[in-house]
């Protein structure tokens, strides 16, 4: 009676690698190396999955980077300087947490689906009430913290548009929460779940500035290998570029495999602890069966 999530977050964890690797050229060598592990595993099985895996991801990750304008820790905006790159630095830290906040709310959406399809519509009142709250929040007032042109004129925090859904949202999680019981009863637990949830949320859409700190660490380590290289090599010719190939292989290697360790670990984590919560996920039960000597 539950329902599978993997195709539902699969396009999440690929932007949240894409984000955390954040550098074109560290996205090609790890597109290149699940092309190759395609190419030598053309049966069905583990290893091809994990090659489109890699694939995959390598591709989300030269797109964001291309995007950021990142080159192995180079500024592209040196190689093209009349195209305008997104400036990752400045601009990513709200817009983590707005992609934190769209990934929640698309798990309450899939939580009233999953709860409407197997005990009734009437118990999701409560969660479509708390969705409503933070859809109507979200939208009046996050929308223009993001960029104050993205005001909608008839659904601010002073219009009653707004005031409307923010009553009708309190009614359903305060009243609706428990179906079938005492209207005070389903009063006290709706202010008990206020507290949780509130709480809850918030550590939650926090979470997502990790998206933020992974990939803005990785592309600053980068340029200081960069640095590295051009800085502690001999000014004498031939053995100058040979240093600086040194310091590039195993300062960009180091880096490489670190970036992929957090890109591959914490999208997972946001995975199953933030947007598994939200999607009010709870495993089938089945019987255990341990195993007996005959």
């Amino acid at each position: 009676g539950t329902m599978d999530l993997t195709p539902f977050f699969a396009p999440f964890y690929m932007l949240f690698f894409g984000i955390c690797l954040n550098d074109a050229g560290y996205g090609a060598i790890l597109a290149l190396l699940g092309a190759w592990m395609l190419s030598k595993n053309r049966k069905p099985g583990m290893m091809r999955q994990a090659a489109w895996f890699a694939t995959l991801c390598g591709v989300s990750t030269i797109l964001f980077g291309l995007l950021c304008g990142s080159f192995f820790g180079i500024s592209m905006s040196e190689w093209f300087p009349s195209i305008h790159f997104f400036d990752f630095q400045g601009q990513f830290f709200s817009i983590a947490l707005a992609i934190g906040l769209v990934q929640i709310m698309f798990g309450m959406v899939l939580k009233i689906v999953m709860i409407s399809s197997t005990v009734g519509f009437r118990y999701s009142l409560g969660s479509l009430g708390w969705l409503l709250v933070i859809l109507g929040g979200s939208l009046a007032a996050g929308l223009p913290m993001l960029n104050s042109g993205w005001v909608i004129p008839f659904y601010t925090t002073s219009s009653p548009a707004f005031y409307a859904t923010l009553g009708v949202g309190a009614v359903l999680m305060l009243f609706f929460n428990s179906p079938g019981k005492n209207p005070l009863l389903n009063f006290g637990l709706g202010l008990w779940d206020t507290y949780n949830n509130l709480t809850g949320i918030l550590s939650d859409v926090l979470s997502y500035i990790r998206l933020f700190a992974i990939g803005l660490s990785g592309g600053i380590l980068a340029m200081v290998f960069n640095q590295l290289a051009v800085g502690m090599s001999p000014d004498i010719p031939v053995v100058k570029q040979l240093v600086m190939l040194l310091i590039l292989l195993l300062g960009h290697g180091i880096n490489l495999f670190m970036c992929v360790l957090s890109s591959v670990v914490h999208p997972l984590r946001l995975t199953f602890v933030e947007f598994y919560k939200n999607a009010g996920f709870e495993a089938a039960t089945r019987v255990f069966t341990p195993l007996k000597n005959e």
